[in-house]
């Protein structure tokens, strides 16, 4: 009769507790029909409670001619039956990468997740997991510790050193106080030990997501007109967009200046120039897609990002703005309003150039050619030159 270290049965226990977790999940889908899911998504689940029932057998079946006591604490197994149900709606489109060995983990939180709202992506190994944060720059990270071709703690390790900041979690069957007192003081934002609480990771992760946000807004937004300011450019609008010419994703981009700027200020001083700006902002902001970017690249100028935009469609799009702008009135104060105009230029992509500092360029190039032909006008370079005249 083969007898059992501690070690030996507290890896035992870890080995039920995830199978476990993945079939009280499983259940709950089930029972409480959240979202209503297909007949496809439920079998799918059906299918996987067996795969993870039949693990747990096979380690019991390891067990049997064990003469100890094995048992979980009751606290230990978490009753997911009685969970609340979540509102998908009232989460944003966050970017969310899992990254586990355990397929059943993977899938599971895939699945609750995006019941949600969140947009989910899962890698198995640390190493994938960092090609993944590379593409897809997510907001939030949950990662087990133990993974292989690079653990959770090199990974985040690794992200540090590359000064990439991204909110991050751990979840693991190591329950010990040291390894999460080891991980907190690396500067992970939460620690979860397996099997937790549907309800406590959600509640963790929209808290870090709600910390990142206003993090963000403090660090990278214009405190004037509420767009991304030249901060953001340079740490992330930039790696954006060399991805985007790495997988060879077609963007635009447009530099915005409003013209005869300086004589707004004169006129009228400099708090009417800024009622101006914020005003062109909100423009913006309001005529734009949810996924273009719109940023201020310095004084008077913005830079645009038109996200899966071609150079001609982007030159349509640049153009109406322009139109649209002419004839809106703003209030400058004390009764006073004007109207403005802009001159743009435009590079875009697939095109002759390669990179962020050649896009930039390119675009500030054909601003400047607006500005000194006549301004209010379009101008787009990119293998061919093409001209708004009619401005």
């Amino acid at each position: 009769m083969k007898r059992y270290t501690k070690k030996e049965i507290e890896k035992c226990i870890q080995d039920i507790e995830n199978p476990l977790t993945s079939i009280l999940s499983s259940v709950d889908l089930l029972i409480n029909k959240i979202t209503n899911i297909s007949q496809e998504e439920e079998e799918e689940v059906l299918t996987l409670v067996r795969e993870e029932a039949k693990r747990v057998l096979a380690i019991l079946e390891n067990l049997k001619n064990h003469d100890g006591d094995i048992h979980l604490k009751n606290s230990d197994i978490i009753d997911l039956l009685d969970e609340p149900m979540y509102n998908p709606f009232a989460h944003g489109r966050a970017k969310i990468l899992i990254i586990d060995d355990d397929g059943s983990i993977r899938r599971l939180l895939k699945m609750d997740l995006e019941k949600l709202g969140y947009e989910v992506y899962t890698a198995y190994s640390g190493k994938e997991g960092f090609e993944f944060i590379k593409e897809i720059d997510p907001d939030l990270i949950i990662s087990d510790i133990t993974i292989p071709e690079m653990n959770g703690i090199e990974l985040y390790k690794k992200l540090i050193t590359e000064n990439i900041i991204i909110p991050f979690i751990f979840i693991t069957t190591d329950g010990s106080i040291q390894q999460k007192i080891d991980s907190l003081r690396l500067g992970v934002d939460g620690y979860l030990t397996k099997p937790f609480s549907k309800e406590e990771l959600i509640a963790l992760m929209e808290s870090l997501l709600v910390k990142a946000k206003r993090i963000s807004q403090n660090i990278f937004i214009d405190a004037l007109t509420k767009v991304y300011n030249r901060k953001f450019i340079e740490e992330k609008l930039s790696i954006k967009i060399e991805k985007a010419i790495e997988l060879s994703k077609s963007f635009s981009l447009a530099m915005c200046d409003i013209d005869y700027f300086k004589k707004i200020n004169d006129t009228y001083g400099h708090g009417a120039g800024d009622k101006v700006l914020t005003f062109l902002g909100h423009f913006f902001r309001s005529h734009l897609r949810d996924n273009d970017i719109v940023s201020r690249y310095g004084g008077e100028e913005f830079l645009i990002f038109l996200d899966g935009v071609g150079g001609d469609k982007a030159y349509t799009i640049m153009n109406r703005l322009k139109e649209q702008l002419s004839k809106e009135e703003i209030n400058i104060g004390e009764g006073k309003k004007i109207r403005i105009t802009i001159s743009v230029g435009i590079s875009s992509f697939p095109g002759k150039y390669h990179s962020f500092k050649e896009m930039v360029k390119a675009a500030d190039d054909a601003l400047y050619k607006a500005k000194t032909t006549g301004r209010n006008k379009v101008i787009i370079i990119q293998n061919l030159e093409k001209e708004d005249i009619n401005g």
